[in-house]
């Protein structure tokens, strides 16, 4: 982020949160951040996305790394399988999450957190 808006490159994601809910007011952050509840809404609308799309996923690396993209039996979580990678795997459901918002079909000021495998967009 920091060379970036070095660089003064414009067309950076702005993500929404709130500054304070009851005064209404929010802030609107460079970047796209990973957390308990943004996570869990990329990973499914990417599925959902996949399910209803297939013939839109031509990239060989991404769809390897599907193959390999699991839940940790540990903690839960959708992840990499131990020894592969799943970078790619977010960068797409990072990108369809952001494609979402910027067609107003999520808005982050209002997720709700969801658990992985729940929720679609009305």
């Amino acid at each position: 982020m920091l060379t970036l808006n070095q660089e003064n490159y414009g067309n950076v994601y702005r993500h929404k949160s709130w500054e304070d809910r009851v005064r209404k007011t929010h802030v609107e952050l460079p970047g796209w951040p990973n957390t308990m509840v943004t996570r869990p809404i990329a990973c499914n609308r990417l599925k959902q996305y996949l399910g209803e799309y297939p013939e839109n996923f031509h990239d060989v690396l991404l769809l390897s790394e599907m193959f390999t993209f699991t839940r940790n039996g540990k903690n839960g979580r959708p992840e990499g399988q131990q020894g592969s990678h799943d970078d790619t795997v977010f960068a797409a459901a990072i990108a369809e999450y952001v494609r979402l918002v910027n067609l107003g079909f999520i808005d982050p000021l209002f997720d709700s957190p969801e658990g992985y495998g729940e929720g679609q967009i009305g």
